[in-house]
């Protein structure tokens, strides 16, 4: 291996690669890298792609923002490095197998033997661009040996870098697999399986909706980070003085449910029976439903990456999560994800608006609308509870991403897409920053 070190690494740029994305701790064995832990994979691996910086070009001439929705090789090279030129056959294999789905380019080092690429392409029939790099471009990735292989997949983002010429074509062929070939969904980066609850096995409804337009949300009320809260007083609901009773009866009632149902599932007890007559109302699909404030109408959220977080408020567990999410808006909102608590439609919303206030949530929350009413055929097919009361029913909202347990956590792409549902929590960061390197279409 020919090896040409670099003195000077870009600072800005580094900060931006020091964060590992989607490349998981092993997501191609040590033995394919000719250094598994050397600082070309360490710190490229995972995060987005660096444009190149050419003025040179032999064949056609792209950026790598043009080439998204494809998977890209970058191959650092020079005339006069053996191993490079003895990789050039396969090189050519390669992009004849793959020519709509895989661009290569091959980057040349910029010291010296430039003068000899033209006659090296024509000679031997190269089929994929040669470029003459200004420096710029092998500062930026680290280059300090050549050949050095940097593979990026159809999102733009760098899956392997420094590995041997004899597991290029692997690593390829997986990466155009792992979206499938053409369509929308080869351009969407697939999140890794064990990122979400249950691994592969996570609901088919959440994995068929993977890249669809996100639904907008529905609500029967909003609270805003500072609005604080001010107890309203007690009043009767549905005409009788002990509505508001009945109403947190039916929370404890559910709570309990769902602490003896793990899938979040429970079935009401006899006690909570009110519940039933609730779900059983008419709702118009106008009633009660409001606007979203103004920052979070859908004019408002082009480009912008959202989160969506369906809560059930009341339960430990997810007031610990909210606390967890307040860490994430100050982390990520400057940089422009937009964070939203959409509270189960039975939550107890005084209580939720005062813990709210109470931890300073700078999430705005909203609480979801009631369900439409089934079709008597939907109705038909819905499984028959088990026990005297009713399941839980879903909000509006929920049903449109079809959350029938809670927490769930949605992530929405610059695009509107759904991109993932039911990601854990501890993969949050990582898919947010995979998000944040796409560009809005």
């Amino acid at each position: 291996m020919c090896t040409r070190f670099r003195t000077a690494i870009m600072a800005a740029l580094m900060v931006v690669l020091t964060t590992p994305l989607l490349a998981a701790e092993s997501e191609f064995s040590d033995e394919w890298y000719f250094d598994p832990e050397g600082s070309v994979r360490t710190n490229l691996e995972g995060g987005p792609a660096i444009e190149l910086s050419t003025d040179t070009w032999i064949g056609e001439e792209t950026t790598l923002d043009e080439c998204r929705g494809k998977v890209v090789v970058l191959d650092f090279w020079a005339t006069w490095c053996g191993p490079c030129v003895a990789s050039i056959p396969k090189n050519i294999e390669l992009v004849e197998s793959y020519p709509d789905e895989l661009v290569f380019i091959g980057m040349h080092s910029e010291t010296s033997g430039w003068d000899k690429a033209p006659q090296m392409v024509e000679d031997r029939e190269i089929n994929y661009p040669v470029v003459l790099d200004t420096g710029e471009t092998g500062k930026a990735y680290g280059i300090n040996a050549f050949p050095t292989y940097i593979i990026i997949d159809r999102d733009g983002i760098v899956r392997a870098a420094g590995v041997k010429p004899s597991h290029v074509k692997t690593i390829v062929e997986q990466l155009i697999k792992e979206s499938g070939s053409g369509g929308q969904g080869s351009q969407l980066a697939s999140f890794q399986p064990d990122w979400f609850y249950g691994g592969a096995q996570w609901m088919r409804a959440w994995q068929e909706q993977h890249g669809q337009p996100a639904p907008p949300i529905q609500a029967t009320a909003w609270w805003l980070p500072g609005d604080g809260f001010d107890p309203e007083p007690e009043s009767a609901t549905d005409g009788d003085g002990d509505g508001d009773n009945e109403s947190d009866g039916d929370n404890e009632a559910s709570a309990e449910a769902e602490d003896v149902q793990p899938d979040g599932e429970g079935v009401a007890s006899e006690e909570a029976a009110p519940e039933a007559a609730v779900s059983e109302q008419t709702v118009s699909e106008e009633e009660l439903v409001v606007e979203p404030p103004e920052g979070l109408q859908e004019a408002d959220l082009e480009g912008v990456v959202r989160v969506l977080h369906f809560t059930r408020p009341g339960m430990k567990l997810t007031q610990k999560q909210l606390q967890a999410f307040n860490e994430w808006a100050v982390k990520f909102a400057p940089q422009g994800v937009a964070f939203t608590v959409i509270c189960d439609r039975q939550s107890d919303w005084q209580a939720t608006r005062a813990f709210a206030a109470e931890i300073d949530l700078a999430i705005p929350m909203a609480l979801d609308a009631a369900p439409l009413p089934a079709s008597d055929e939907d109705a038909a097919a819905q499984p028959t509870a088990s026990s005297a009361g009713p399941p839980r029913e879903a909000g509006r909202t929920a049903q449109a991403y079809h959350v029938r347990i809670a927490p769930v956590t949605v992530v929405i792409d610059r695009n509107g897409r759904i991109r993932a549902t039911g990601l854990k929590l501890q993969q949050l960061d990582d898919a947010l920053n995979v998000l944040l390197a796409e560009r809005a279409e």
